[in-house]
């Protein structure tokens, strides 16, 4: 008889006899994408509406579930003003005070 042990692991194995075969799931670390990888996300959806999120997710090293919250913000995404120094970030952050934000903006700039 086979003997079996409740482990929690990280792939889905089967038992066949007395070997066993695995079948890995491995999932893409988790990662932060920056505000032109979002950008050229929703432009290569809208440029070839034809490709699947799995083949961007492959393409781009991430989730399928990322690809698919990039894509249903991409008015967000494609709307992006490059020239401004916030898309070298990873998030778009809205200032508390935007009146403060642009004098120092200003200031700092000359």
């Amino acid at each position: 008889m086979l003997k079996t042990q409740n482990i929690k692991i990280s792939c889905t194995q089967i038992a066949i006899g007395k070997g066993k075969i695995s079948q890995e799931k491995t999932l893409p670390k988790r990662t932060s994408l920056s505000l032109p990888q979002k950008h050229e996300i929703c432009l290569k959806k809208v440029t070839e509406p034809s490709i699947k999120n799995k083949e961007l997710a492959k393409l781009f090293d991430i989730s399928e579930e990322c690809i698919s919250n990039t894509s249903k913000n991409s008015q967000k995404w494609l709307e992006i003003d490059f020239q401004a120094s916030e898309v070298k970030g990873k998030r778009q952050v809205k200032a508390i005070f935007p009146e403060i934000k642009e004098a120092l903006t200003l200031y700092y700039k000359y």
